[in-house]
């Protein structure tokens, strides 16, 4: 009886995942409560234990977390590579791109479940003499505990040399855990790449 029942709830699972992923507002709605239920009952359908119906949960709360998309993003030129010199005394001449994150911030720092939090991140992108744009690859990575929730939609870009604000909107699962989360900052031109982290609380 008990290999019959796993069958069933294994086959339902992945209509109630792909839902999650497929239907928009509906992905941000399910938080992370509703992707820990789901994975509640993937861990019963595994092991039949409370210790599975936990291993579970945690893997659907990442998954609830999963579901958080970006609202809102945008990427400018906020300096000429002329006044990135002057500002933060950088070498006016390289041998291949270089990339150099200014300042990473969220804001609120605190917030609650529902609420949503601004993430900029302000970058210098140097270029050698004679080139004038280069590929860049924006990305975001939210963390909590030590541990990855999940990857944020990186965005690709093509800037000259010069410095830049991107700016990223995202909401906070109505179920998110209370606690300190670390959003890490990652802005990539070629082989080259900096990082920087910020962090925001949420409060219950």
């Amino acid at each position: 009886m008990r290999k019959r029942i796993s069958v069933i709830a294994l086959l339902l699972i992945p209509p109630v995942l792909g839902g999650c992923a497929t239907q928009g507002n509906q992905a941000e709605l399910l938080g992370a409560g509703g992707g820990a239920a789901a994975g509640a009952l993937l861990g019963q359908a595994i092991g039949h234990d409370t210790k599975s119906t936990l291993i579970g949960a945690a893997i659907g709360a990442a998954i609830g977390w999963g579901a958080v998309k970006l609202m809102e993003y945008k990427s400018a030129p906020v300096r000429t590579a002329d006044e990135d010199v002057k500002i933060f005394g950088l070498t006016a001449r390289t041998d291949s791109p270089v990339v150099k994150i200014q300042r990473g911030t969220c804001s609120p720092k605190e917030v609650h479940p529902g609420d949503k939090v601004t993430i900029n991140t302000d970058y210098s992108l140097q270029l050698p003499s004679g080139a004038q744009k280069a590929d860049v690859t924006e990305s975001l990575i939210l963390k909590k505990d030590g541990k990855k929730l999940t990857d944020l939609p990186p965005k690709n870009l093509r800037y000259g040399s010069g410095g830049y604000l991107s700016e990223a909107v995202i909401s906070i699962p109505q179920d998110a855990q209370p606690g300190t989360y670390v959003i890490e900052h990652r802005v990539q031109a070629g082989s080259t790449y900096d990082v920087d982290e910020s962090v925001f609380v949420v409060q219950s």
